[in-house]
């Protein structure tokens, strides 16, 4: 089976440019980005978040009328609309929209508000980190699926593997050596993922290649 050689090396660069505008462009944006504000609400609740819980809490009524899916779509991907106003919101994960969570008086703000009207009280630390971590989460669900598209669900395993694990260790090495999330550190941490990307997707198309001829 021939494979056009433009394609095998394009669209791996093509993904990491993906990740890349996906996970720089809040960064740049306002005063902060949501990885910086993970940071933050991780230290204030002394755990880091885990982006499953984030996605039960963001789904669940607790007790009320309202979700915080009510208003904003589950996941939240797409423009959303207010349940009582019919307000039009703007996509709430930073996949979708980059200027999500990039103001802190706005984060903060978001948070006070819609906890008081989901529930009735305002969000613990823990609790926004959580769903931070479910919306930042979005953003390499969203390349998975547009990887799998564009060159197959193989390799998009990889790439849904290596993003996380590689940010995870990271970021542990961060704690241990007491670093701290800056525009600095994260532009180096998000050109490292592009590499990351890339350099798997080629391996893999170069050895099925192979497999097949």
């Amino acid at each position: 089976m021939n494979l056009n050689p433009c394609s095998t090396h394009r669209w791996p660069l093509l993904a990491g440019v993906a990740v890349l505008a996906l996970s720089c462009g809040p960064a740049l944006a306002a005063d902060t980005s949501p990885a910086q504000q993970l940071s933050r609400f991780s230290t204030e609740a002394s755990a880091p978040g885990q982006a499953e819980r984030g996605r039960a809490f963001f789904a669940a009524r607790h007790g009320g009328e309202w979700s915080c899916s009510s208003c904003h779509g589950a996941p939240p991907l797409q423009p959303g609309k207010h349940a009582s106003t019919g307000k039009a919101i703007d996509p709430l994960a930073p996949a979708a929209n980059p200027r999500a969570f990039t103001d802190t008086a706005k984060v903060d703000k978001w948070f006070r508000r819609n906890c008081k009207d989901v529930l009735s009280r305002e969000c613990s630390a823990a609790e926004k980190a959580d769903e931070l971590l479910w919306h930042m989460a979005l953003a390499v669900l969203s390349v998975s699926i547009l990887i799998g598209i564009v060159l197959g669900w193989r390799e998009s395993a990889v790439v849904a593997i290596a993003i996380p694990v590689t940010l995870a260790l990271t970021l542990a090495a961060f704690y241990l050596i007491g670093f701290t999330l800056n525009r600095i550190t994260l532009f180096a941490l998000i050109f490292s993922i592009g590499i990351l990307v890339d350099d798997p997707i080629v391996d893999v198309e170069n050895i099925v290649r192979h497999l097949r001829l």
